[in-house]
């Protein structure tokens, strides 16, 4: 199954170093990517929490531009979600925001990321072709009140001013028709933009089967392994039922 359009989860912005959003329950087995912001000549990059101490996943290194800085993260929800809240925080800023959105049928691989900044009217990146069943998302946030245009060839989903002179503009294309070449064009303002495709799940290998272990709030994929003959051996997953082995 394909990764599914992107969809807004949350979001919440404040002038302020630190900013929490409502509560919320997310879809179950959906992927969550936070777009974390703030603004502030003396603003770190944010940092994100959230009210269950689940696990979220740096993408890429973060950026500081200017009066703008953001980082993207990560988070798979299980099978079994329940209300929460987060909570990001930019020591110094005086704005912060997030906005977050899901994906159903989404993988943890976020190899295919690129990132860009810069104080100007435009902004490029160019990331590899996206695999079959995938997603590409295209993210930008600049120093200004003022609507932006989405990248070419991509969906836009969200613009809105999330903070005081935050700007956020969210889009996306699946593989079919995703650009390689993405270009954010805007008014002249300090801006960051990240580019990221959203891969499926990756396949068990053949013979295996698939459980999950709960790691970091959250239940994860995981093949089985036996130790066999000095080695890990994957084998397939059984259990016992009515006196029967399934």
């Amino acid at each position: 199954m394909a990764v599914g359009i992107p969809t807004t989860v949350v979001d919440a912005g404040a002038s302020a170093a630190t900013v929490t959003s409502a509560s919320f329950t997310p879809e179950a087995n959906i992927l969550l990517i936070a777009f974390c912001m703030a603004r502030g000549g003396s603003a770190v990059i944010p940092t994100i929490s959230d009210s269950q101490g689940g696990t979220w996943e740096p993408i890429g290194t973060g950026i500081d531009q200017g009066f703008i800085t953001a980082r993207l993260f990560a988070r798979q929800i299980g099978a079994t979600p329940s209300a929460m809240t987060v909570t990001v925080t930019s020591t110094g800023a005086t704005q912060t925001a997030v906005a977050i959105q899901g994906l159903t049928g989404a993988g943890n691989s976020f190899t295919n990321f690129q990132s860009v900044s810069s104080l100007g009217t435009s902004r490029s990146v160019t990331i590899d072709a996206a695999s079959s069943g995938s997603m590409v998302l295209a993210f930008q946030v600049i120093n200004s009140g003022t609507a932006q245009p989405a990248p070419t060839g991509l969906t836009e989903t969200r613009d809105f001013s999330i903070a005081t002179n935050v700007r956020c503009l969210l889009a996306f294309d699946d593989y079919l028709t995703a650009p390689t070449s993405i270009t954010w064009t805007s008014n002249n303002a300090d801006a960051i933009a990240f580019a990221l495709e959203v891969k499926e799940p990756a396949a068990p290998p053949s013979g295996s089967s698939t459980t999950k272990v709960w790691i970091g709030g959250a239940w994860h994929p995981s093949t089985v392994k036996v130790f066999i003959g000095g080695s890990w051996v994957t084998k397939p997953l059984k259990s016992r039922k009515s006196g029967n082995w399934y």
